[in-house]
C-alpha cells in the first residue's frame, strides 16, 4: 500500500522534470534565440572588408525589405458578408452568412 501511495506522490515530480525539460527545448528553438544565434555569427564591420561590400550587402538589405513593403495587401472580407441567425438541424448560431451556407443552414438577416 505504501509503495502505490508513494508512487502516486512521486509521478508529480516527474511531470515537472518533463515540463522543465520541455520548456528548455521550446526556448532553444525559440525565434529569440535564433536571433541572439545569428547575431553571434554576423561578422562586425571591421571583418567584413571594404566599404563597397557594406553598401552592395545594404542596398540588396533595402531591396529586399522595399519587395516586402510594395507586395499586394491580403484580400479583405467580403463587407456583403454579415453576421445572420443561422439555424441548422438542432441549433441556432449567430455566424457570418457564406459559413451559414457552407454548414447547410437556413439564414435569417438581423
Amino acid at each position: 500500500m505504501f509503495s502505490v501511495l508513494a508512487s502516486l506522490a512521486l509521478t508529480g515530480c516527474f511531470v515537472f522534470d518533463e515540463l522543465d525539460s520541455g520548456m528548455e527545448i521550446m526556448d532553444e528553438h525559440s525565434a529569440a534565440a535564433k536571433k541572439t544565434k545569428v547575431a553571434k555569427t554576423e561578422p562586425t564591420a571591421a571583418d567584413t572588408g571594404s566599404e563597397e561590400s557594406q553598401l552592395s550587402k545594404w542596398k540588396a538589405q533595402v531591396g529586399e525589405w522595399w519587395r516586402n513593403v510594395l507586395e499586394e495587401e491580403p484580400v479583405g472580407p467580403d463587407p456583403n458578408d454579415i453576421i445572420v441567425r443561422c439555424q441548422t438541424p438542432g441549433r441556432v448560431n449567430f455566424t457570418r452568412k457564406s459559413d451559414c451556407e457552407l454548414r447547410g443552414g437556413r439564414y435569417v438577416a438581423r
